[in-house]
């Protein structure tokens, strides 16, 4: 589903950055290891610092219109943290949650589920299959029965509480597309498409709203290049728009940066608490990050810091007790297989067609070795 209408702004940073050269660094650069007097102030501001991560989100909004909370992909306790945040949200006068996991021509059918007076929750699992089976999950389909849980609460005459599903639909959109002149991988066409949607359901009605995706989508100050795009992010260009009244806000637990998860966890130490942190100009955004890219108005290309690449940081427990989410088991039925096995084919290529249960095999297993990723 395509937006027509697009921020001025957005357009002029996009073709902007697609011109401008960047100086590579070794993204796989170990980090080195942390001074003492690092080590020292760090553990002095954790233990200074205690906020747990509801009030740490709902305080944010005080003086931030868009919030990017940044997620590794299939982390139980992150879907069960927000789950439990949503009430939080509509008590502070945020009534929107932008969410990675559903696709845009989607948008009625979530707007009739949120606002009926029965939950289905097949109607939630078909959203996420519209994505991607693997997300068919009980944390991620659970979402939407907490939001449709809180607008059954809310007292007569209250905001209802919405979900805005940010993904483009990949059929019939090609990364050939132009785009400013440009033309765009897939990458770069999902992140400009989210901003525009973003634009569209909350800049435009002047409304705030929380923005819960993948990582690399949430980056605001910080131009993450990971060779799959040229370092754009919905993030990116919202913040070009309205400044530091967005921000991201990273949750613990990155397989792609193991040494900064670890190290985390080493300083938080034992019998810890789940807490909400500032990185933004304290001494825990003085922990190195590496990674290639380059910040928003400066010719930094590295090295960086948490601080560069995010304003806050939620640790809601140890790496080690992390898990991954659940797979509904049994969503593929005789109805449904057959456009099911199309896409999956598609994206696991074989001559062969698979059957209902190597489909839901595949698709359970792939979150059940999430302590892998930090090995």
């Amino acid at each position: 589903m395509r937006i027509n209408s697009v921020l001025a702004p957005i357009a002029l940073l996009v073709v902007g950055l697609f011109g401008q050269a960047q100086v590579p660094r070794d993204a796989n650069a170990r980090m080195s290891n942390l001074s003492p007097g690092v080590v020292e102030n760090v553990q002095k501001y954790i233990a200074d610092h205690h906020e747990s991560p509801e009030d740490y989100v709902v305080r944010q909004f005080a003086t931030h219109d868009i919030i990017f909370l940044g997620e590794m992909h299939g982390v139980r306790q992150n879907l069960d943290f927000l789950q439990r945040l949503l009430p939080r949200l509509h008590a502070a006068g945020v009534y929107n949650l932008g969410y990675e996991f559903s696709v845009y021509k989607d948008q009625p059918k979530i707007d009739r589920l949120l606002t009926s007076t029965s939950y289905d929750p097949g109607i939630a699992n078909d959203l996420l299959n519209e994505l991607d089976l693997t997300y068919v999950t009980q944390e991620y389909t659970d979402v939407y029965k907490a939001a449709w849980e809180l607008n059954r609460k809310r007292p007569p005459g209250a905001h209802p509480f919405r979900i805005v599903a940010l993904n483009i639909d990949e059929n019939g959109q090609t990364p050939s597309d132009a785009w400013g002149g440009q033309r765009l991988n897939i990458h770069d066409q999902t992140n400009i498409f989210w901003s525009q949607v973003i634009s569209k359901e909350f800049l435009a009605k002047h409304e705030k709203a929380l923005i819960y995706s993948g990582s690399g989508h949430a980056y605001t100050r910080f131009f993450y290049q990971r060779k799959q795009d040229h370092s754009i992010s919905a993030g990116n260009l919202i913040h070009n728009v309205v400044r530091d009244r967005a921000m991201t806000i990273l949750l613990h637990g990155d397989g792609d940066r193991k040494d900064l998860t670890q190290q985390i966890d080493e300083l938080v130490g034992t019998g810890a608490h789940p807490s909400g942190f500032d990185t933004w100009n304290t001494a825990l955004g003085t922990l190195p990050v590496p990674g290639n890219g380059y910040l928003f108005g400066k010719q930094n290309c590295g090295p960086f810091t948490l601080g560069d690449v995010a304003d806050g940081y939620l640790w809601l427990g140890r790496r080690t007790d992390l898990t991954g989410v659940r797979f509904i088991k049994g969503f593929v039925t005789p109805k449904n297989i057959a456009q099911i096995e199309t896409r999956w084919r598609g994206d696991h290529p074989r001559n062969r067609a698979y059957t209902r249960e190597e489909m839901e095999e595949a698709a359970a297993d792939n979150w059940r070795h999430l302590q892998d990723v930090f090995k």
